[in-house]
């Protein structure tokens, strides 16, 4: 399955890599940002290539130095994974950045323990170039998606060093449980 809003050039995107009752919550979080930001690359996918397509065709389409990213999927099997799986639904970190040859500025990777990428991602092979937002525990993370649109929204900028403050202040629960990165030469580190 596979659901598409948005032209394939917007900088702002988010993805949604769910075969779950979660799926359909998050697709209708996705709607709501494109109507209410001017418009969003969104897409929703339950197969792996699809999703993998999807990611790699917008990022060949937009400015990397500019475009922010959502992946809202889960942190294992069947998902996103830090470790080479068996399921064939799951996606490995290396398949993941491959998928972003281009980079993005910002990659907000919500789901359980994302944070787990930080050991398989080396700046040399990482796709972001300004900022990742990752998750350290097994939460419901759905609520992020909305937060999101904090993050691209035009009308009402918000600054990095005051992201983790609108985190706060619109996701209280769950802001404790996110950390932000900036890739260095050598490593990432946290803001």
């Amino acid at each position: 399955m596979c659901n598409v809003i948005g032209q394939i050039d917007w900088q702002g995107a988010a993805f949604v890599y769910k075969n779950d009752k979660s799926g359909p919550v998050a697709w209708s979080d996705v709607n709501a940002i494109n109507a209410a930001h001017g418009g969003i690359r969104g897409e929703w996918h339950t197969c792996k290539s699809e999703f993998l397509n999807g990611l790699r065709t917008w990022n060949q389409a937009i400015d990397p130095a500019n475009a922010y990213l959502c992946i809202y999927a889960h942190m294992g099997t069947p998902g996103i994974n830090c470790v080479n799986s068996m399921t064939p639904s799951a996606i490995t970190w290396h398949e993941l950045a491959s998928a972003l040859p281009r980079g993005v500025h910002c990659l907000w990777l919500v789901g359980c323990k994302s944070n787990e990428c930080l050991k398989a991602w080396s700046p040399l092979t990482s796709p972001v170039r300004h900022r990742l937002l990752a998750t350290t525990e097994s939460k419901y993370w759905q609520p992020l998606l909305r937060v999101f649109a904090a993050e691209i929204s035009i009308k009402k900028i918000t600054f990095d060093d005051q992201m983790s403050a609108k985190i706060a202040q619109m996701a209280p629960t769950l802001a404790k449980h996110t950390q932000c990165f900036k890739p260095s030469k050598k490593v990432f580190v946290a803001d």
